[in-house]
């Protein structure tokens, strides 16, 4: 490739690439940080699973109490190609807001897969 292809915006095409995957893998982290510090955490109980999504992700239907005792059932995106049986408890962060917003709290959607587009981004801009 010539010098020129490369370039985007006067930079190189892994700067901007880099810089684009830290910036998302940040994001990601905040708005899951500021949910999981604003939304409230019940325990809930995994009540069913239904088929896999368009991104193929497997998708489990938790049921759980809000704060007055109100009973929601909701889908939630657990990602991968399994979910965890019928009966499992689970940790579910919901908006008291509006309860049917609610998603299962896990260390992997906060921490593993922000940290794995930062440290891909980091990598490109070291490059």
């Amino acid at each position: 490739m010539t010098e020129e292809a490369e370039l985007l915006f006067g930079y190189p095409v892994r700067y901007i690439g880099g810089a684009a995957l830290v910036l998302i893998g940040l994001y990601n982290f905040l708005c899951y940080t500021i949910r999981s510090r604003t939304w409230h955490i019940t325990r809930g109980q995994v009540v069913g699973h239904t088929e896999r999504d368009e991104d193929r992700n497997f998708l489990i239907i938790i049921s759980y109490l809000d704060q007055n005792d109100v009973r929601h059932t909701v889908k939630g995106n657990i990602g991968g190609i399994f979910g965890p049986p019928v009966g499992t408890g689970v940790r579910v962060c919901y908006n008291p807001q509006k309860p049917e917003q609610a998603f299962v709290c896990n260390a992997s959607a906060k921490y593993i897969i922000p940290m794995i587009l930062v440290g891909l981004g980091l990598a490109l801009l070291a490059l």
